[in-house]
């Protein structure tokens, strides 16, 4: 494990940055780089180290990375995965916990507090993430103007999402959440789930999908932004842009409001072709 973090009872400081540069790089085994900031007695103002990994081919299997800011004013540390070949991801660092976690969490109900969740980027010319892989930013600061992080991956060819993946970005805040863009040639996301979803007066984020070539939801997939119970924000939109889309396997594109704020608009642009199948759905509510 690497860890820089600033999390003691007393700590005011920032978490260390971490920045490895391998040809091939693998974490394996429940391994964790940590750069988290806060955790202790009191509230904190440091934030959490950012993380870097560049290689030609860079591997997480059942291990992950944690830039948390946990009650601090500060923010969470961005994460950036660039790859020159292939970036895998494959399950988390134990079971239940996010592979990759930048979520900021402060209880102090304090309007001046405006730490965000940090960016999560991964760059490969294929990109995998599979068997229950979560990838989160959370800003969870009611009454704070605390913002979840973006998740974005792009995958100059391949983009592929299968197997219990899920990305989530949530608000519990004043502020909205972070937005999730993938960005390919062909993007296929099976049994796997992206969430944006607001449980305050912040709207949830934007959720857009761009495959140049297609993009492929299969096996009871789900993209979707929601406005919670007891909610003020709004639902965020969803947008989709590809030639051919094909949806099926009971999949789901949804934008649904249970507070009183309204849903998002989801708008597809598919230039030839779009099938919707096998008991699959589209509904903004």
């Amino acid at each position: 494990d690497i860890d820089t973090s600033s999390a003691s009872f007393f700590s005011a400081g920032s978490g260390g940055a971490v920045n490895i540069t391998a040809s091939d790089l693998t974490l394996q085994d429940h391994s964790l780089i940590r750069t988290l900031s806060g955790g202790g007695f009191f509230s904190t103002e440091g934030s959490g180290g950012a993380v870097t990994l560049r290689g030609a081919n860079i591997s997480l299997i059942d291990s992950g990375i944690d830039t948390q800011a946990v009650e601090s004013t500060g923010s969470a540390g961005p994460v950036t995965i660039t790859a020159d070949q292939t970036a895998m991801i494959v399950g988390s660092s134990a079971l239940g916990v996010p592979a990759i976690n930048t979520s900021i969490l402060n209880n102090s109900e304090d309007p001046t507090v405006a730490g965000h969740g940090g960016n999560i980027e991964i760059t490969g010319t294929n990109v995998t993430l599979s068997d229950s892989t979560q990838l989160q930013s959370v800003g969870d600061g009611l009454g704070t103007f605390s913002q979840g992080g973006n998740i974005l991956i792009i995958g100059s060819k391949n983009v592929v999402l299968h197997n219990g993946t899920t990305l989530l970005t949530t608000t519990v805040s004043q502020a909205p959440a972070g937005n999730i863009e993938l960005l390919g040639q062909h993007v296929t996301i099976t049994q796997s789930s992206l969430f944006s979803n607001t449980l305050a007066a912040g709207a949830s984020g934007a959720i857009k999908i761009t495959g140049s070539g297609d993009i492929a939801l299969n096996a009871g997939s789900a993209i979707s932004t929601d406005a919670g119970l007891g909610s003020d924000g709004s639902g965020g939109p969803i947008e989709i842009n590809t030639p051919h889309l094909t949806i099926t396997g009971g999949s789901q594109i949804a934008s649904a409001t249970s507070g009183s704020g309204a849903g998002g608009n989801i708008t597809i642009t598919a230039g030839q072709s779009a099938t919707l199948n096998n008991g699959s759905s589209i509904s903004a509510s």
